[in-house]
């Protein structure tokens, strides 16, 4: 390495320390920046040019076949480096690395995070998941967790120094509390500053060993497939709170984005709506959709259907409402009359020889109230009711 490399990498480290940037980000930084320098030994740094640097780009991607994350990180670190240190206007192009392909965020179903969180064999394994999922956070915001941003009266979790050097709060789950109190509890060395800490008292937890712990819990569930990413249970997080009808910008502030282009990724995962979805080509040969404006998410009852015996004088439920609908039809006036509109699952509306003995029909009634007196006056929505 030249010696004019030493004295600009020094220089680099004091200009990002001044710049206030995250611990991590100067050491990613510095190794870019030092790898360059060392693939360069005969050079100053000032006597490269923007070809010298383009051979380097050009040489992690067709010796290294480093990742599209990778090179744009070199990318963005020798950019820097220019800029601040060398002081020259410069910024790599972006096709020395390679286009990312747009992938979906890898997240765990409901039943799988059930499965995860219930195979965990340790109250520290059990906490740690719990809170990735509850709260959302990142690898580095979990790790540098203190025992002071945890705020149990109000149920809430404070994020201090996220990505992008961001402070935030997110939920607590009263749950993870239990579960934080019970790992609390049972450590012989109780976490001095830190709510996970190393085998250092005062430290924070290895980042590696935080992930091993997860990737075990992955495999007791038996969820090896799914890839055992800490990163999986923020997306998890993100997708089942949509799912549950959340606002999309109270989840951006939740996970810490800071460009709703971001956190817009997971409406690509949501499936409950997307499961309401009716393709409009089944909707327009439905047959047994004779009346349109039925709401979807009426709710469909099952009624056993008793038969109908004038001897006995037992009369259905479903006979005894089409009664009404009957007598709603008829040309004498009635004081309040009522149409009971009978949508019948299986049955087209409304065929009564279709319900024999022992059959079950799913059906729903809707309530409509004449707007005068008798038929001809017009009908107006009620309410909707089922038979009871």
């Amino acid at each position: 390495m030249h010696a004019d490399s030493a004295e600009a990498l020094i220089l680099l480290q004091k200009t990002m320390l001044a710049g206030n940037y995250s611990p991590r980000s100067i050491t990613t930084y510095l190794r870019e920046v030092r790898y360059i320098c060392t693939y360069y030994p005969d050079l100053s740094p000032r006597e490269w040019t923007d070809r010298h640097i383009i051979d380097y780009m050009v040489y992690l991607k067709t010796v290294h076949q480093v990742s599209y994350s990778k090179s744009k990180m070199a990318a963005q670190s020798i950019a820097f480096f220019v800029r601040h240190v060398l002081k020259r206007p410069y910024v790599v192009p972006s096709k020395l690395y390679p286009k990312r392909e747009f992938k979906l965020p890898n997240f765990l179903t409901k039943e799988e995070m059930q499965k995860l969180i219930s195979s965990c064999r340790s109250p520290k394994q059990k906490a740690i998941v719990e809170l990735f999922y509850s709260s959302g956070l990142r690898l580095e915001e979990l790790r540098m967790l203190k025992l002071s941003d945890v705020d149990s009266k109000n149920n809430r979790l404070f994020v201090r120094c996220g990505k992008g050097r961001k402070d935030r709060y997110t939920l607590l789950s009263k749950r993870v509390i239990e579960t934080l109190r019970n790992y609390y509890r049972k450590q012989k060395v109780k976490p001095r500053v830190y709510v996970f800490e190393g085998t250092k008292p005062g430290e924070p937890m290895w980042a590696g060993a935080i992930q091993y712990s997860v990737r075990l819990a992955y495999k007791y569930a038996g969820l090896s497939h799914k890839g055992h990413k800490t990163h999986a249970l923020r997306h998890s997080f993100a997708t089942h709170l949509l799912d549950a009808g959340v606002d999309i910008h109270t989840i951006k502030e939740l996970l810490g984005h800071s460009d709703i282009k971001t956190t817009m990724v997971y409406l690509h995962l949501q499936t409950t709506k997307r499961n309401l979805i009716v393709n409009p080509l089944d909707e327009l040969f439905n047959e047994d959709n004779q009346i349109a404006n039925i709401p979807k998410e009426s709710k469909i009852i099952c009624y056993p259907c008793i038969p109908f015996s004038k001897s006995s004088g037992k009369l259905s439920r479903l006979h005894f409402a089409m009664h009404l609908a009957k007598r709603c039809f008829s040309s004498s006036p009635i004081a309040e009359p009522l149409l009971w509109v009978i949508i019948i699952t299986d049955v087209t509306i409304p065929t009564a020889r279709k319900c024999t003995t022992n059959t079950i029909v799913a059906a729903t009634v809707i309530v409509l109230r004449a707007t005068g007196k008798n038929k001809n006056s017009g009908w107006m929505p009620g309410e909707m009711n089922s038979c009871r």
